[in-house]
């Protein structure tokens, strides 16, 4: 695997890639080689990763701003989650994508659908999320 990847195809993930692309994509690369060689079908796909998320923070400048919100959780009681979520998804809303992520989802689903015709389903797939002592699900809110 490509640690510098901003995109990666399911065929080239495993197990070994949570750390890049999140359990859920790791596991959906891992089917996609596993099954499909014994004649299952597993849809195709691609994961968006973890350095085309650090690509987005530091070309838009918000790394520290956002660290600087989420430092203000207040983590024992969470009473501030609501605002604080809010606020993060704000600044993340406002940012711009990185050309060069832009340019490689682009070339991903240009590979995936060439036409043009297929329908798709995205996934979150946070990379310390389902860990073996801790569990993440359900607790994203879209924006």
């Amino acid at each position: 695997m490509n640690e510098n990847a901003l995109i990666l195809p399911f065929d080239q993930l495993d197990l070994t890639a949570i750390a890049e692309v999140g359990g859920k994509n790791a596991s959906l690369g891992e089917m996609h080689q596993r099954l499909k060689a014994l004649g299952i079908r597993v849809p195709s796909g691609f994961a968006i990763t973890a350095e085309a998320y650090r690509m987005l923070l530091e070309e838009n400048g918000i790394g520290p701003s956002l660290a600087g919100l989420l430092e203000q959780l207040d983590m024992p009681s969470l009473s501030n989650l609501a605002e604080t979520g809010a606020a993060c998804r704000k600044l993340l809303a406002g940012c711009q994508l990185p050309g060069a992520v832009a340019r490689a989802l682009d070339d991903a689903l240009e590979r995936l659908d060439p036409e043009g015709q297929m329908a798709f389903a995205i996934r979150s797939s946070a990379t310390a999320e389902d860990l073996p002592d801790a569990s993440f699900a359900g607790q994203l809110i879209p924006f």
